[in-house]
C-alpha cells in the first residue's frame, strides 16, 4: 500500500519496484502510519465528508492512537511514558463514550460496533471495608436497635 500522497499519481504504474517500496507504508514513519490508521477508522464513523469534530470521529481517532500504543507496548513493555499516555487516552475515550451513551444511544452502539470497541460502564462507588468501619457499623446497629426497643421519654416521640 502506497502513501496517501503517492497513491493516485499516474506515474506510479511505470515506476520501479524499489521506488514503490520506498514510497510504501512499509517504509513510512510511525507518524505517517498513525495518520493512515486514523483516516481509515474515521472514514467508518464519519457522518458526512466534512465531519471532523463529532464525538464519533474523536473516538475513532483516539481508538487508532490507543491501538498503535498497544502494539508499541507489546514490543517495548518497559516503556512507562507511553503506557501512561495510553491509559490517559483510554480514560478520555471512556468519558467520550459515556457521554455519547447518555446523549444518543443508537449512535453509541453503532460507533462501538464499527470500531470494534467493547464498552463497560464504570463501577459504582464501593466503600473499602476495614475493621474500623465494621466496628463502627456494628456499634451504630446496636445503638439504633436499642433506641427502637426502649419506650419514648415523652408522648410526642411516638
Amino acid at each position: 500500500m502506497l502513501k496517501k500522497d503517492y497513491a493516485n499519481l499516474p506515474i506510479m504504474n511505470s515506476v520501479d519496484d524499489v521506488v514503490k517500496r520506498m514510497l510504501s507504508l512499509e517504509m513510512a514513519s510511525q507518524r505517517e502510519k498513525m495518520k493512515v490508521k486514523i483516516q481509515q477508522l474515521v472514514e467508518k464513523v464519519r457522518r458526512s465528508p466534512n465531519d471532523n469534530g463529532s464525538f464519533e470521529v474523536q473516538v475513532a481517532a483516539l481508538t487508532a492512537k490507543i491501538r498503535t500504543l498497544e502494539e508499541h507496548l507489546q514490543r517495548h513493555p518497559k516503556d512507562k511514558s507511553n503506557r501512561r499516555c495510553m491509559l490517559m487516552d483510554l480514560d478520555r475515550r471512556r468519558k467520550m463514550l459515556g457521554y455519547l451513551r447518555r446523549v444518543n444511544y443508537s449512535t453509541f452502539e453503532k460507533t462501538c460496533k464499527q470500531l470494534d470497541i467493547q464498552y463497560s460502564p464504570p463501577q459504582p462507588y464501593a466503600r473499602r471495608i476495614t475493621k474500623r468501619w465494621l466496628v463502627k457499623k456494628a456499634l451504630c446497629i446496636k445503638v439504633w436497635s436499642r433506641l427502637d426497643t426502649e419506650k419514648p421519654l415523652c408522648r410526642s416521640w411516638k
